[in-house]
């Protein structure tokens, strides 16, 4: 009998004997913290199929021994997926990723953030699927967890915007990100110390978006699904926005915090006056743009170095070359190389107004063409001589692409 005093204390050391050993036998199956990062370091040199069935025995010893909600298995399961992503198979990451997301969500709640890192594997895995429209249902679904679980003006809250707003931009949602630019704009000149580099920061990556949407060239595959960060009102559909006033502005802004900060070098100051400087040339200022230049060029005077750098040459503001063929094509097997050289005349507007072409191989092809069509449409920041802007003729422009035959025939 167990309530025999004689019994009592042998049936009690038989159960911590018995309880030791399950606990020793988890702690062999879970892995020890050196195993994990063992297996880490074995995915960052490429030994993918090593993990992957290091990680699959360790999920299926656990499982065995402790169940299928072990939260122990999520470790194991990750890695697997890595493993799986690492191996082009993003499928059986999904499958791993799902199955560990699950897991936690059981053992933490179906809004915890700790599965935060397994949806942005699994937008990763479906991106390489070619699901571009579900890896931004995932990226948007791990933001408004966030945005539940900090609220809308904690500063916690602006590394999960940055994320999301780095995918919005990688696929072209200019909108979508710059409303989060200016909801973490918002935060920080609430939350932030006056003269806090942060803010400044963010505030040039807004300008970032205006001039990518208005200047930039877009890759092919990107983008294709709508869009818009949780959480945020939408704009009414008679919404308007001037690129170059909300860029202009945040400039401004920037060039204002930058001149208020204490101890603050003419170098770091003329920066910010460069980039309103060359902001409103993109946009035909002349005027204001040649006031802004010639403000740099005082402060910089001194620093000869700098001021070559600034002011010698020509600078592209804008130069929409074409995209590499190469990248386009559907063909197999070794690309070859091609080049086109230019000599451009850059007028003291930062106009391109003439193009002669120095080499080109092949020669008469179609990216010729094409290269000589961008420069015409570049604009550059012209060069300068005592504070003034002046015209600048034979500036090379050389462009190297890749291609495969019949991919660029004559024009």
């Amino acid at each position: 009998m167990i309530g025999d005093p004689k019994v009592l204390p042998a049936f009690l050391l038989a159960c911590c004997t018995f309880a030791n050993a399950v606990s020793s036998t988890n702690r062999e199956v879970s892995g020890s913290p050196d195993a994990v990062a063992e297996m880490s370091a074995q995915l960052a040199v490429g030994e993918f199929n090593d993990v992957a069935t290091k990680a699959e025995r360790l999920a299926a010893e656990l499982e065995s021994h402790s169940g299928r909600y072990d939260p122990e298995l999520v470790k194991p399961l990750t890695l697997l997926g890595d493993a799986r992503m690492g191996m082009d198979d993003p499928n059986g990451a999904l499958e791993a990723y799902d199955r560990a997301k699950h897991i936690l969500r059981i053992s933490e709640g179906v809004q915890a953030l700790g599965q935060l890192h397994l949806l942005y594997r699994e937008a990763d895995a479906l991106v390489s699927l070619g699901d571009r429209e579900a890896a931004n249902g995932r990226h948007e679904f791990a933001y408004r967890l966030q945005l539940r679980t900090y609220g809308e003006d904690d500063p916690r809250l602006v590394p999960g915007m940055y994320r999301l707003i780095h995918w919005y931009r990688h696929n072209y949602k200019f909108r979508a990100s710059q409303v989060l630019y200016e909801r973490i704009i918002d935060i920080a000149r609430d939350r932030y110390p006056a003269g806090d580099p942060r803010t400044i920061e963010v505030l040039q990556d807004y300008v970032g978006t205006y001039r990518e949407r208005r200047f930039g060239r877009r890759q092919p595959g990107r983008g294709g699904f709508s869009a818009w960060p949780p959480g945020h009102p939408k704009d009414p559909p008679w919404h308007q926005t001037s690129s170059f006033r909300k860029g202009r502005q945040a400039l401004r802004e920037v060039l204002e915090l930058t001149e208020a900060t204490p101890g603050v070098s003419d170098a770091t100051i003329a920066a910010a006056l460069l980039e309103l400087a060359d902001w409103h040339l993109l946009y035909y200022e002349y005027g204001i743009a040649m006031g802004f230049y010639r403000r740099v060029w005082a402060l910089l005077e001194s620093d000869a170095r700098a001021l070559a750098e600034a002011f010698e040459r020509p600078t592209p503001l804008y130069l929409p070359l074409p995209v590499d063929p190469a990248r386009r094509s559907a063909r197999r097997g070794t690309p070859l190389d091609g080049v086109v050289t230019l000599a451009l005349t850059v007028t003291h507007r930062g106009d391109v107004v003439g193009r002669k072409t120095l080499r080109a191989e092949p020669q008469h092809n179609l990216m010729e063409f094409k290269v000589r069509k961008a420069a015409k449409r570049a604009r550059y920041r012209p060069a300068f001589q005592s504070a003034n802007p002046v015209p600048r003729r034979g500036l090379e422009l050389e462009y190297k692409y890749q291609y495969f035959p019949g991919d660029i025939g004559p024009y």
